[in-house]
Parts: C-alpha cells; sequence; structure tokens
C-alpha cells in the first residue's frame, strides 16, 4: 500500500519538476528544492509507520530466534536423553545377552546332573527288578523242584506198603 501511496506522490511531483526546459544549473533548483521537501514530507508522514513496521519485524525476528533456541536447546537434550538410553539399551542388551547364556549354562548342567541321576536310579531299579525277578524264579524252581520230590516220595512210598509202615512208625515215635 505505501508503494501505491509513494508513486501517486512522485508522478505529480517528477512531472511538475519537468515543466520548463531551460538547460542552466539555475532551472535545476527548484525541481530539486520540490523534490527534497517532497521526500522530507513523505518521510514525515510514513516515518511512524515505517519505524512501528521495523520495530514489530525485529520483535517477530526476535521471538523466532529465541523460539528457535528453545527449540533447539529442547532438541538437544532429547538427543542427549535418547543417547543415554541408547548406551543404557546397549548395556542392558548386553546384560541380558550375559545372563540369558548363564541361565542356558546352568540348565544345561542341571539337565546333565538330571539325566546322570535318572540313569543311576534306572540302573538301580533294574538291578533290584533283576535281582527280585531272579529270587522270585528262584523260588519258584525251588518251589517247584520240592513239589517233585514231595510227589515222587508220595508215589514211591505209596507204591511199596513196607515202607510207608517204616515212616508211619518213625513219625508217631518222634511225636512222643
Amino acid at each position: 500500500m505505501l508503494k501505491i501511496l509513494f508513486i501517486f506522490l512522485i508522478l505529480p511531483v517528477s512531472v511538475l519538476a519537468s515543466g520548463e526546459h531551460n538547460s542552466g544549473p539555475l532551472s535545476l533548483i527548484a525541481p530539486f528544492f520540490n523534490f527534497f521537501v517532497f521526500v522530507g514530507g513523505l518521510l514525515y508522514l510514513i516515518k511512524k509507520g515505517v519505524a512501528t513496521y521495523f520495530n514489530s519485524y525485529s520483535d517477530s525476528i526476535k521471538n523466532q530466534v529465541l523460539e528457535s533456541d528453545d527449540r533447539c536447546r529442547e532438541a538437544t537434550l532429547r538427543l542427549e536423553n535418547y543417547e543415554n538410553k541408547l548406551s543404557d539399551f546397549e548395556q542392558v542388551t548386553k546384560k541380558v545377552i550375559n545372563e540369558v547364556k548363564q541361565d542356558i549354562v546352568k540348565f544345561e548342567h542341571k539337565y546333565i546332573e538330571e539325566i546322570e541321576e535318572s540313569k543311576e536310579r534306572m540302573k538301580k531299579e533294574y538291578e533290584m527288578r533283576i535281582q527280585n525277578d531272579s529270587q522270585s524264579m528262584i523260588r519258584a524252581v525251588d518251589e517247584s523242584f520240592i513239589d517233585t520230590i514231595i510227589n515222587e516220595a508220595k508215589k514211591s512210598v505209596a507204591a511199596d506198603p513196607t515202607l510207608s509202615a517204616n515212616i508211619t512208625d518213625k513219625i508217631i515215635s518222634s511225636i512222643h
């Protein structure tokens, strides 16, 4: 808007100043005087507006610079915070990995111990089972053998009546 006002004020002055066609230095005094009076008046009239404009513009630039500084500080703090978190993250990650490795080693040792204990327990149970089975088989064989001998003795005694009488006499005499 100031440009349009400036054009409308300068145009008539420049037309008036170019009215005479004398070629001496004195003929230029009036146009120069008119020009300086016009520019002085114009500067006087727009001085407050220009000053206000430049002051507000400088204030806005100042505010932008302050805001940029604040944002820069915030960004720097955030960056440092993220870097600290990242370095902490790397340390925590290494710590967790080391703990997992230790847990794996402990688990392997514990698993191996459990397997060894299980093998020993199974071996003892197997030995006990074999021993029990062999003892029960021996008992079964002994009972079968004794039953066979008794049956054979019964058959022998039943077949010979004199032997039967002698055995009966011996049993009765041993009871008395």
